[in-house]
Order: structure tokens, then C-alpha cells, then sequence
């Protein structure tokens, strides 16, 4: 688990520092923000959320190998917020 925090902590300081107009929104926002939406308990949150020039690009970290299926669900999950 602290592994998992400190490289989404390393990769949030990175994305921050080569795209200074960025914005960040942690996991315990998205959560926080949607959670009271249909179904918002239940889903998938990403580590991280990045906007960058009005885009929203879903952050997440995986230091676990995974079967091709499994980050295709994970992917899909992802598509769908």
C-alpha cells in the first residue's frame, strides 16, 4: 500500500511539474465528490484525475502484474466515468 502512495505521489509531482496549468484531483476527492451518485459507491475511482488544457485524463498507477482481462476491465471502468 505505501508503495502504491508514493509512486502515485511521485507521478503526481511530475505530471505537476511538466504541465505547471494542470490541476490534480486525488482518488479521496473523486470519491468524496460521486460517491452519492447511482451507483458511485460501487465503481472503480482512479488514483487520480489530471486536467490539463480543459481535458480529464484518468490516473492509474498498477505496480501488480494483472492479466490482459482483468486491465481491460479495470480500462473500461475507466472509460465509463
Amino acid at each position: 500500500m505505501l508503495a502504491h502512495i508514493a509512486a502515485v505521489t511521485d507521478l503526481r509531482l511530475h505530471v505537476l511539474y511538466r504541465h505547471p496549468g494542470a490541476t490534480w484531483v486525488c482518488e479521496r476527492e473523486l470519491h468524496r465528490e460521486l460517491a452519492s451518485t447511482p451507483g458511485g459507491r460501487q465503481r472503480h475511482w482512479p488514483d487520480g484525475l489530471v486536467v490539463i488544457d480543459g481535458r480529464e485524463v484518468a490516473v492509474e498507477v498498477e505496480l501488480t502484474l494483472k492479466r490482459r482481462t482483468r486491465i481491460g476491465q479495470i480500462m473500461a471502468k475507466l472509460v465509463a466515468c
